[in-house]
């Protein structure tokens, strides 16, 4: 499959622009070019469209400056509402009509703004933070609350054709489908879900072609099509005709396929970034999947991530999803459309979190599936034409800069003079950050973008196991129970690579302050940026078990008004432990009444995590509530809900009382799991290594008796353990281990080249291996710098634990530790 290429244009520019806030009006009668929706923070609502014999964009109509963001923009879609557009600012939702007048004003009684809005007919569907409302005739008719985050939402008639339901995308891994005001049932998915898009025009192919061949009687694969249609136009899974094909995204980069229906949940095909080597790829914002730019005659999938990039996916003979095109937009993708907006060609619409709107075409070298371009070609006189105008259309624009400079100055400067002596300030801009953990390397990014260029990030870390990595991948270690004299880093300015969110690195000047002038506590690092353009800018850090602490970053705008915003995260006591799906929760379908199944995993520490596989088992008993329980999970581990479910995924305890709730994570580094449930007055933590259980036991012993919580604690290990960790973090340590002596050995041998350019003439094979990938060896190398010493904290805090379990003090035998290490 040939990979397509994109041509840009940058269509116009708007404020500050939250997710879903740009729409594609259906095309009029007798124009082959749509005009385009658009809401941004300032509150304006806008529509550009092309004016005939004009060859820029044109305003439709703009509204006036409103008093709320608009935090959503839809198109109607009842009958008669297809160019109806519909925007939600704070609890309000108005119509506005493709000529932009006023014909609806709804003030809702949520007590949170409106997130995502949806309209069909006389039924508003208004998704604030945690809960979902439903309004028929502008009167509240259903109310659900849920209990994550929902992320986004859309409506599809899943339970019965002729009643549309509300499906969310919740931060706790599920998409869940409401009728009324009850949770119908919920689908788990690998990650936190952050996207939907229902693929409405696959949906309705499925059924004409499955009514067509119930009237003829033959398989719908085989019967006869009109003329020019090709088995490769038609979509696949036709199984799922009477479904509703439903595609999610999720914050950890994976795409996936749901087919809903009323009775279960079919699961399709998955996209993992992995699979397809697109290493690094951000979190999913936006999926769009109604537009064929292959030319293949199927709907190809497109995907907007938070950092900026965009993905097409073409379908192969087998109906299997492959990247077909990637391009970046350089920062957060907020909503993603297609149409017919620049050209009359099909293109991708991407609106982004600074406010840019962007599309993006196939290239003239572009060829579809039988051969045919794809892109715009231009004669010599068509060419001709369009440099002259793109080159008036620069000299207007040049013109309009200075004019606007100008006007500039004059504003700062009367500004400047009511102000007086007072400082010129604003309130602070938002800020879209994220902080996640990166599987791959065992490290945390944090990731900030703001709608304006930065000037400057300073980074405070209360925590002194906290490392910030001066380097993509670099930087010393300082681990619990490990020696690191390395933690000592001078306060002056040095000059490194750090890594940027976009393709490209970029140079920022680091300067750090010891532990001691901050307090002892924790380190301090401030990043100048160069550039007068980075809008994103990404810290890398590497994270200790057992060290939580506070990660304060203060981002200073490069243009005045210089108003700091402070964004703040917290690293949890179990933060390298990711949540993964159990069995329990890989089902088809979860409802929220379902029972135990003869299939669900055993409770017994030995068997809890899978032949082969062996657990220790911490209970916790007293006098604490489930959602005390549930509370203090969610306090030590990331990916819990913030809420627990009234009735969870039943987990029996040998016949008695069953847990309420039960959750699955895994370290990223070694691999080990934990297990935890919980109900009122005891929980239990299963796990392949002893210092999760220690961790946890030292978090709820404390905060215990901050509440005077009455506890107690029992322990049962399997003397097995030892064993296993050690089989575990062994190849982890030879590996690391042997990079460092190859790392010694190109750096002997590239000194050794420069004296002697003959050298490889008189080297071993082994020799001429190291050399000839010199570039992956400094990667590698730079990208596991003091991992080592981190690994041996690892260990020694095994050692540590594991026998303080058994009663046993071992301080004293330490140094057997780092003799073993010593003649490793």
């Amino acid at each position: 499959m040939s990979m397509l290429t994109f041509d840009r244009t940058d269509i116009t520019q708007t404020a500050q622009a939250e997710r879903g806030t740009m729409e594609v009006l259906p095309l009029s009668k007798g124009k082959r070019q749509n005009k385009i929706v658009l809401g941004d923070a300032d509150g304006v609502v806008q529509a550009l469209g092309m004016r005939k014999g004009e060859d820029t964009r044109s305003s439709v109509f703009r509204s006036a400056t409103g008093p709320d963001p608009i935090a959503s923009l839809t198109l109607g879609s009842g009958k008669g509402q297809e160019d109806k557009i519909f925007v939600a600012s704070g609890a309000t939702v108005r119509g506005v009509n493709k000529k932009g007048k006023e014909f609806f004003k709804f003030s809702t009684n949520l007590t949170e703004p409106i997130r995502d809005v949806r309209v069909d007919g006389d039924r508003i569907w208004a998704t604030g933070e945690y809960v979902s409302n439903q309004y028929v005739d502008c009167v509240d008719a259903h109310f659900f609350a849920s209990n994550d985050v929902i992320a986004d939402s859309r409506i599809a008639p899943v339970v019965l054709d002729a009643e549309k339901n509300p499906v969310l995308a919740c931060r706790d891994r599920f998409v869940r489908v409401v009728q009324g005001s009850d949770l119908y049932y919920e689908a788990a998915v690998a990650g936190a879900a952050s996207a939907l898009h229902v693929c409405e025009r696959n949906d309705s192919l499925r059924r004409e072609h499955r009514d067509a061949a119930t009237r003829e009687t033959v398989d719908p694969r085989a019967h006869s099509r009109p003329h020019g249609e090709t088995r490769r136009s038609l979509p696949p899974d036709f199984e799922h005709a009477s479904r509703r094909e439903v595609l999610f995204g999720t914050e950890q980069g994976l795409c996936g396929q749901l087919f809903l229906d009323g009775e279960r949940v079919a699961r399709g095909w998955v996209i993992d970034t992995r699979s397809h080597r697109l290493a690094g790829s951000g979190g999913v914002s936006a999926i769009d999947a109604e537009c064929d730019l292959t030319g293949d005659g199927l709907n190809d999938v497109v995907i907007g991530r938070d950092d900026g990039s965009i993905e097409t996916y073409a379908f192969d003979e087998n109906g299997d999803p492959q990247i077909a095109g990637r391009v970046s937009c350089g920062e957060a993708v907020q909503t993603l459309k297609h149409g017919r907006v620049t050209t009359p060609f099909p293109e991708i619409l991407a609106h982004t979190f600074s406010g840019k709107v962007v599309s993006f075409k196939p290239g003239a070298d572009s060829t579809s599936a039988d051969g045919f371009g794809m892109g715009e070609a231009l004669d010599d006189a068509q060419a001709a034409a369009r440099r002259f105008a793109d080159k008036k259309r620069v000299d207007d624009v040049k013109l309009e800069t200075d004019r606007l400079e100008a006007e500039v100055q004059v504003a700062r400067a009367k500004y400047a003079s009511l102000s007086g002596d007072l400082i010129a300030a604003d309130g602070p801009s938002r800020v879209l950050d994220r902080f996640r953990l990166d599987p791959e390397t065992a490290t945390h990014r944090l990731t900030l973008e703001a709608p304006a260029a930065i000037e400057s990030v300073a980074v405070h870390v209360s925590s002194q196991q906290v490392d910030l990595l001066d380097e993509y991948g670099a930087g010393a270690a300082n681990v619990r129970g490990a020696d690191d004299a390395s933690t000592s880093v001078d306060a002056s300015d040095s000059r490194k690579t750090i890594r940027d969110s976009s393709s490209a690195a970029t140079t920022a000047i680091v300067s750090r302050t010891p532990p001691e002038l901050v307090g002892g506590a924790g380190a301090l690092a401030v990043y100048r940026l160069p550039s007068e353009n980075q809008t994103r800018f990404e810290i890398e850090m590497r994270c200790q078990e057992g060290a939580p602490g506070t990660i304060r970053a203060c981002v200073l705008p490069l243009r005045p008004p210089k108003t700091v915003t402070e964004v703040v995260r917290e690293v949890k006591p179990l933060c390298l432990h990711r949540r993964v799906l159990t069995g329990d929760e890989d089902t088809h379908m979860s409802s929220s009444h379902r029972q135990k199944d003869k299939g669900e995993p055993e409770t017994e520490s030995r068997g809890v995590f899978g032949a082969g596989r062996v657990a220790d088992l911490l209970t916790v008993t007293g006098d604490f509530s489930a959602e005390d329980a549930h509370q203090w999970v969610a306090e030590m581990l990331d990916d819990v809900p913030n809420k627990l479910a009234e009735t969870s995924s039943s987990f029996d305890d040998d016949g008695d009382s069953s847990y309420v709730f039960s959750y699955d994570f895994e370290n990223v580094l070694l691999g080990t799991r934990l297990r935890v449930a919980g109900r009122a007055g005891a929980a239990r933590f299963w796990s392949d290594g002893a210092t999760p259980l220690a961790l946890v036991k030292e978090f709820i012993g404390r905060v215990a008796a901050k509440t005077n919580v009455r506890v107690r604690f029992a322990f049962d290990g399997d003397e097995r353990i030892p064993v296993f960790f050690a089989r575990r973090i062994d190849p982890l340590i030879q590996n690391t281990i042997a990079l460092a002596k190859q790392e010694t050995l190109l750096e002997g041998l590239l000194e050794l080249k420069m004296q002697e350019p003959e050298l490889e003439g008189f080297l071993s094979p082994e020799f001429k291996a190291v050399l000839a990938e010199e570039k992956t060896v400094v990667a590698s190398a730079r990208a596991r710098r003091g991992r080592l010493a981190y690994l041996v904290g690892v260990v020694k805090d095994f050692f540590v634990d594991w026998h303080k379990f058994r009663g046993e003090n071992v301080k004293s035998a330490m140094h057997e530790v780092d003799r073993a290490f010593q003649e490793y």
